[in-house]
């Protein structure tokens, strides 16, 4: 983000986000000082959630993750 804006909620649910995808939006909001992260009803499976624990040991702004409805036992 450019121009000083910033982006603190982003909400993707119902979007068809694999964990190759998921792994690429992390890649694109680290440092961001994302808090709120809605995926609900996409297509990750543990891999991402894999993914998504890495992310959240080196990334403590995220504070708020909704994963429902997602392929993660």
């Amino acid at each position: 983000l450019q121009g000083g804006l910033s982006l603190t909620s982003l909400d993707l649910s119902h979007n068809r986000i694999d964990d190759h995808l998921l792994g690429e939006l992390l890649k694109a909001i680290k440092g961001k000082e994302v808090s709120s992260l809605s995926l609900t009803v996409n297509e990750i499976t543990e891999q991402g959630g894999h993914l998504l624990g890495q992310f959240l040991q080196e990334d403590e702004s995220l504070t708020f993750l909704d994963l429902t409805n997602n392929n993660i036992s």
